[in-house]
């Protein structure tokens, strides 16, 4: 897994990419969907550490 910088980095991105898609006028499933992801990414980072 990333490290926590690279981590940060990219759930930075998906923020925009998220406000990004509201702009458009994408559903809120969409929304949804991206932080489900940055959920994922922190539930593996965690799991990450630990085994450090």
């Amino acid at each position: 897994m990333k490290d926590i910088k690279d981590i940060k980095e990219i759930k930075r991105e998906l923020w925009e990419v998220i406000f990004k898609a509201q702009a458009l006028g994408a559903s809120k499933a969409v929304k949804y969907a991206i932080i489900d992801a940055m959920i994922v990414i922190d539930k593996e980072a965690k799991k990450t550490e630990v085994c450090s």
